[in-house]
């Protein structure tokens, strides 16, 4: 194979004789070589290509070769296009040749390399997407019901009623703030549907309703009048321009286009008496939506109001607090978390949706069956319901902010548990034993002293405190306390009072037995040895009484400082022993 080299510049290009010579060969040879031997003038062709438009690309021909409806002629002068026989554009050899390069240049980025085709099929796609558009927004508009001029009106009205629906509130919060108990709240979402929603959701069906049977009527009676004044099919598909009747003289533009707006009235007409089903179907699904979105918000409302930071902050549930028989269960929540979810969810959430089931559907009304072709079947306001995403994350928020609130109650209510004690104590206490039962005056200081601490606790105790959504109230635990307590005071006070009486008495009777005898032992002669045992006998006798004196004015102190009030009888008493405590030690001292 045989190698021409053909220098341009500094580039040096090696091209294979047996490829037919481009236009950039023949360029680049007439450019380097000034004094060339060859032809004078060079005929060439464009290559032909589909996939982009490369003006610069030729190939040398023969002369009888070139193409008739487009060549060029390159010489050393420059190039020159002819199209059909006419010389069209001429440009010097150096100009072609740099227009050349710039071309090749900026066929490197692809916008202009692509730019001929990617202009063609977008062309094409716009044609398409605008005939595609065009065909279904006709198909779109013979079967919308917005576009048809006699349902336009009752649907307008329907989405208004739709609207009124959504001001019927299914829920009841009450105030902010405000206690309630559990059974009182549910109490008041049910007269809040069956008085309020209810009403006025069956006053908008009925509005509905009404509206939809007249519009039936209506569409009945002109497709009746319209059927009635056509003879024949063929009378609707005659659009010639003559009439058979006799008449006022017309013109045939305004005979063939009074018949082309005739026919058009008489199939829009037996058009919406065929929709008028499906006409009602989709009203019923409006209002059945509707309806269903009702649910859905007002579970999101429920939501809000038991959330603390919430802006639609509802009441508070009341909770009562008492103390279970078994001591590891903790304080016991009356109505527990199962009875205060059950009432969230069952009451108001299943409740509401089972008011909107309950409510008459326009779909199954009597007077509509006539328009349906077979048996009425619509969607399910159960099922809409069951499968929203909406309504289950806000049941399942519920749950979490009512097990949140019994979590924080029961935090709260550990300060309870060390009132325990009183309760088992009160539980397993024998108080009919106290009076019976003889009792040192130690043991029964330890119990009123014990007995006042946990009643000084007891009325620390705060009755009422709000956690979250819940009012915890202690006041039921701490009137079924205050009672024991008190009631064990006062058993230990009687008790304290009868040893009082029986102890003051022994004492008396002591210290007066003990001061008749050392007055007889004083006026007996003895000797010196018998005197002197006597003598001990007596003080070891004083020294006892004194104790029980002593401690029979601690009796006293202690009941005075618990505020019991002390008969009298006992205090003359004391008066008597103290009293006769004094003659003891004068005789004692006299003796001695």
């Amino acid at each position: 194979m045989k190698m021409h080299r053909v220098h341009a510049r500094s580039v040096t290009y090696l091209r294979v004789s047996s490829t037919p010579r481009t236009g950039a060969d023949i360029a680049i040879e007439l450019l380097s070589e000034k004094d060339c031997h060859g032809p004078a003038f060079y005929t060439l062709n464009r290559v032909l290509t589909n996939l982009s438009d490369r003006p610069y690309d030729l190939v040398e021909v023969p002369r009888e070769a070139r193409s008739r409806a487009e060549h060029y002629v390159m010489s050393l002068k420059g190039v020159t296009c002819i199209r059909g026989g006419l010389i069209c554009e001429y440009i010097t050899l150096q100009e072609w040749d740099h227009h050349r390069r710039c071309f090749q240049k900026l066929q490197t980025f692809g916008f202009f390399r692509d730019f001929i085709r990617r202009r063609a099929i977008m062309r094409w796609q716009s044609v398409v997407r605008r005939r595609s558009y065009t065909r279904l927004r006709n198909k779109v508009a013979a079967r919308a019901f917005v576009a048809k001029p006699g349902f336009l009106a009752c649907l307008q009205r329907s989405a208004s009623m739709a609207c009124k629906m959504q001001e019927a509130a299914l829920l009841s919060l009450g105030g902010a703030g405000k206690v309630l108990e559990v059974d009182d709240w549910a109490e008041a979402q049910v007269g809040q549907r069956e008085q309020i929603a209810r009403p006025l959701l069956e006053a908008c069906l009925d509005k509905c309703r009404l509206d939809l049977e007249g519009l039936c009527r209506e569409a009945g009676k002109q497709a009746a009048d319209w059927a009635a004044s056509i003879r024949s099919t063929a009378e609707l598909a005659d659009e010639t321009g003559y009439e058979l009747c006799s008449g006022r003289n017309r013109s045939l533009v305004a005979i063939k286009s009074e018949k082309r707006e005739r026919t058009r009235s008489f199939h829009r007409v037996m058009e919406e008496a065929s929709l008028l089903g499906n006409f009602v179907r989709l009203t019923d699904y409006i209002l059945a939506s509707t309806l269903a979105q009702q649910v859905v918000g007002m579970s999101a409302d429920l939501l809000a109001s038991l959330q603390p930071e919430g802006s639609g902050r509802g009441s508070f549930f009341d909770v009562r607090v008492s103390f279970p028989a078994a001591p590891e269960t903790g304080v016991r929540f009356s109505p527990d978390e199962f009875g205060v979810t059950e009432a969230l969810i069952t009451n108001a959430v299943e409740g509401a949706a089972g008011l909107l089931t309950s409510l008459p559907r326009v779909l199954y009304t009597r007077s509509f069956i006539p328009f349906y072709d077979g048996r009425p079947s619509g969607i399910r306001l159960l099922d809409v319901t069951g499968d929203s995403a909406e309504l289950q994350q806000a049941c399942s928020g519920i749950k979490l902010a009512v097990r949140d609130a019994f979590s924080a109650a029961r935090s709260h209510a550990e300060a309870l548990e060390e009132h325990r004690a009183l309760h088992t104590f009160a539980a397993s206490w024998p108080t009919q034993k106290l009076a019976t039962h003889e009792r040192s005056f130690q043991e029964l200081r330890s119990n009123l002293v014990r007995q006042a601490q946990w009643r000084a606790g007891l009325d620390k105790l705060p009755t009422s405190v709000c956690v979250a959504i819940l009012h915890i109230d202690a006041a039921p635990l701490k009137d079924s306390l205050m009672p024991i307590s008190q009631q064990a005071i006062e058993q230990v006070k009687a008790g304290i009072l009868a040893l009082l009486r029986s102890t003051g008495e022994s004492c008396l009777a002591g210290l007066k037995a003990a001061t008749a005898r050392l007055h007889a032992g004083l006026k007996q002669p003895h000797d010196l040895a018998d005197m002197q045992v006597v003598y001990k006998d007596q003080q070891d006798a004083w020294q006892a009484l004194s104790a029980v004196a002593e401690e029979i004015d601690e009796m006293h102190a202690l009941l005075l400082e618990h505020h019991q009030r002390i008969p009298t009888v006992d205090t003359v008493l004391n008066d008597d022993i103290k009293e006769a405590l004094g003659s003891f030690a004068a005789a004692l001292k006299a003796a001695g």
